[in-house]
């Protein structure tokens, strides 16, 4: 065998349809595509899955059904058998068709031999019970190792992405695969923190990874459970956060026994979340951005007029794809047609409890002259008691209110792009970067948002941004100014300001500090 690679380890990437409900979905999605652009040696792996929740409209409400997804985009190159302590399982390796020399993306596909054919219909985060999750994770993670070795593949590094990857480190072992571990965490919230019940795992893991449970052991009460977010914290060389306040955070709060091989390194989004009016305009007047974002710190070669065209091209692109989502039956609004005349809101997100978008929906009546565009996966009991809300809302406001259904990286990138004002408001301890806000600003608009995740890192308030307090007593005031800077002549100044301070959570230094910090 001979060393090669990096393998990027993940449950949820966006690159097919289906295959991601939120951020690290996407940026799993954005770390492969800048791996691309560089034909770096790089291999991403993520589980295929079969079916996914589609949001569609019945009587003015929104109800979810379960759909097939479609692969054209991947071409099966293999296959094998896998016994496991369950029932056997028929394993497929399939490759994106975006795969290039040494940047290659595979999703794995596990089916039953014989017996239990919920894996046929296995959707992304919905397993039945605890045995089934942590049956998924493990022949995921086994699968992998097994295709490695099969095909004489012997990474340098693995980076695990959350805990629920740490089961990679049992089958490398297993498969008698070498190479180093990073970890990296995307939450501080304990849900992205797997514990198993220990009797669960000592049923369904191999009897020789055992002993290495040994360090995600903890107790609650009379019972045993196995923390794989520890587990991934001890094994990896360096268990990396993704902003600084993540890290602080996690340092102090989730592994203090850990902080010193606990480091950071923030978020970035790629290059195509920037608007093409706007890309059009860099390529003329600042040659060589592509290669070097740094060069976008100064855009006075570009005149106020080109950049409040721009933006004008964007609002008008988004006015012309909500008629199209209309016309599908992809939105609920009490408005025809986006008047781009109007300050436009978006507020494209999952929509869970921490995010607090009904702060947010309480105040919309209050600007009548306004758009107000949603989006975004509702969450668990609280995600649906929000989406009922906020449909009432549309039915019984004055204010033009819209919803989008089936939020994904093609929506969300009209949305960013032909907004003026972006909305970000979640509690700041419990937000580890986010990157909804960092499309906000790479096109020119304003932010609106609490000092969470990495916004410190970047946003000035008044200059690049409008910070609310992290108890939201003067989100009002910031939501006023807003649509105060996008109606009067300084609109061109705050795109200015907004892009110039971009060129940092774009995925070029995100890439340059992976390879300086975790890769080296």
């Amino acid at each position: 065998m001979e060393e090669s690679t990096v393998v990027y380890v993940t449950l949820e990437t966006d690159l097919i349809d289906g295959g991601g409900i939120g951020g690290l979905g996407i940026l799993t999605s954005d770390v492969f595509h800048e791996a691309r652009r560089r034909n770096s040696p790089f291999y991403l792996f993520s589980p295929l899955y079969p079916v996914k929740l589609h949001q569609k409209i019945n009587n003015g409400s929104v109800e979810m059904e379960r759909i097939k997804i479609n692969h054209n985009s991947l071409k099966k190159i293999d296959s094998f058998g896998l016994d496991t302590k369950w029932y056997p399982v028929e394993v497929s390796v399939y490759l994106h068709e975006l795969s290039i020399e040494n940047t290659r993306s595979y999703f794995i596909e596990m089916a039953p031999t014989e017996g239990n054919g919920w894996l046929k219909e296995l959707e992304l985060y919905n397993e039945k019970d605890e045995g089934q999750q942590v049956f998924v994770r493990y022949t995921f993670a086994r699968s992998i190792a097994r295709f490695l070795r099969r095909n004489s593949i012997l990474p340098k590094l693995y980076h695990l992405n959350e805990s629920d990857t740490a089961f990679l480190i049992l089958a490398v072992d297993e498969e008698d695969m070498k190479g180093r571990f990073i970890g990296n965490t995307h939450t501080p919230q304990l849900h992205g923190h797997k514990r198993f019940r220990k009797e669960t795992c000592e049923c369904l893991i191999e009897d020789k990874s055992l002993e290495k449970l040994k360090v995600g052991e903890e107790e609650y009460g009379d019972i045993k459970f196995i923390n794989f977010g520890r587990i991934l914290a001890y094994y990896s060389e360096k268990l990396c956060c993704v902003s600084e306040l993540h890290e602080k955070v996690t340092k102090e709060c989730l592994y203090p026994e850990f902080k010193e091989k606990i480091t950071s390194v923030t978020n970035g989004i790629s290059l195509d979340w920037i608007s093409p009016h706007l890309q059009n305009l860099f390529s003329q007047y600042i040659i060589g951005w592509e290669n070097n974002s740094d060069l976008l710190k100064n855009l006075d070669a570009i005149p106020n007029s080109k950049l409040l065209e721009a933006h004008h091209l964007n609002k008008r692109e988004l006015s012309e794809q909500f008629l199209e989502w209309k016309r599908k039956q992809e939105v609920i609004s009490n408005f025809d047609e986006i008047n781009i005349d109007n300050t436009i809101f978006t507020c494209a997100k999952r929509l869970t409890e921490y995010k607090r978008l009904d702060h947010f929906l309480k105040l919309i009546d209050l600007f009548p002259e306004a758009t107000f565009v949603f989006a975004g996966r509702p969450i668990r009991e609280w995600g649906d008691k929000f989406l009922k809300s906020l449909i009432d809302t549309i039915k019984n406001s004055e204010t033009s209110i819209a919803y989008v259904l089936n939020h994904d990286r093609e929506k969300a990138r009209y949305m960013v792009a032909g907004s003026d004002v972006g909305v970000n408001i979640p509690v700041s301890t419990s937000e580890a970067s986010g990157t909804s806000w960092m499309k906000t600003i790479v096109n020119g608009n304003i932010l609106v948002s609490t000092p969470s995740g990495s916004v410190p890192e970047v946003i000035t308030d008044g200059k690049n941004g409008l910070i609310v307090h992290d108890d939201l007593s003067n989100l009002r005031e910031k939501l006023e100014e807003a649509v105060s800077f996008a109606r009067n002549g300084e609109y061109a100044e705050w795109i200015r300001n907004s892009i110039s301070s971009s060129c940092f959570v774009l995925a070029p230094r995100m890439f340059d500090d992976y390879i300086s910090k975790l890769y080296s």
